[in-house]
């Protein structure tokens, strides 16, 4: 699959955005786009690992100024 940045260049948008707190403390991040059905999680480059945020305001500057996505963000945690 082609990178997130790439997506977006093509014309693809975030509609929606998820940002997930593990039991570690760190931050998952979650999008739906436009073009594709389901949720699609965000993964290291050229790795199947969760790319992680170790504080929400990261993961948020990520979705504001590399994403450049600008609608609301949904926070969730995994902590039982």
């Amino acid at each position: 699959m082609r990178t997130l940045s790439q997506l977006l260049e093509r014309g693809t948008s975030i509609i929606e955005a998820r940002l997930t707190e593990g039991e570690d403390g760190l931050w998952g991040m979650s999008v739906r786009l436009s073009d594709r059905p389901g949720e699609l999680q965000l993964n290291l480059y050229k790795s199947a690992s969760p790319k992680r945020y170790k504080a929400v305001a990261l993961a948020v500057g990520a979705l504001r100024n590399e994403y450049r996505y600008r609608g609301p963000i949904i926070l969730t945690t995994d902590i039982v």
